[in-house]
């Protein structure tokens, strides 16, 4: 084996045991339908339950929502945006509690056939152990407004399940960054990657 693919090979293998089971995925954007589907003025009603055990030091929401949103937590209005290119950063340590918890987001897209929710709860919790509640196929979804739906103790069982589009970078919104906007990103270039004799690497996209 030449030596750059035996050293890219001892690279995957110890990506892959990094990333495992047991490694935390990341938050997805999601939509009632798939990319390039969503309905023009479309709203749709998201939900996820969660469980705490122990006392959260620290609580922070963060994400986004192409066209606009609206979030609570346990029924408490938590979070407001109309532009999808600034993401919130919220302190929501206040609105959790011990036992069932949920996050409710009304979410909206204004025109167009391209909708996404984005969203992640980062919590500390007093023994110091971290949790991430984010946004992917578990959570569920209705296009009505079904009256007590903010509610821990709603039963969303008949709900249908969110549509995975993809993670942070993905569709058209570029990667989310703290700061606000999206930033670009960056392919590797060409010239900073060795190949065996008789490859040839290119440059594809940026």
């Amino acid at each position: 084996m030449y030596p750059a693919l035996k050293a890219l090979s001892w690279f995957v293998l110890s990506f892959t045991l990094l990333a495992g089971p047991h490694a935390s995925a990341a938050p997805s954007w999601i939509w009632s339908r798939p990319l390039n589907k969503a309905r023009s003025n479309e709203e749709v009603y998201f939900r996820k339950t969660f469980e705490l055990s122990e006392n959260v030091k620290k609580a922070t929401l963060y994400g986004t929502c192409d066209n606009a949103m609206t979030v609570w937590i346990n029924g408490k209005a938590s979070a407001k945006s109309d532009v999808w290119q600034t993401p919130v950063l919220v302190d929501v340590k206040a609105h959790l509690r011990d036992g069932a918890n949920v996050i409710a987001v009304h979410g909206r897209n204004d025109g167009g056939n391209i909708a996404g929710l984005f969203l992640k709860l980062d919590l500390e919790l007093a023994d110091g152990s971290k949790q991430a509640i984010e946004s992917g196929t578990s959570w569920r979804f209705v296009s009505e407004n079904p009256r007590g739906w903010r509610r821990a103790d709603f039963d969303d069982s008949a709900w249908a399940t969110a549509v995975d589009l993809g993670p942070n970078g993905s569709g058209p919104w570029g990667t989310l960054g703290k700061g606000g906007a999206p930033r670009k990103s960056e392919a590797l270039a060409s010239d900073g990657v060795t190949a065996p004799a008789g490859f040839k690497v290119e440059r594809i996209y940026n």
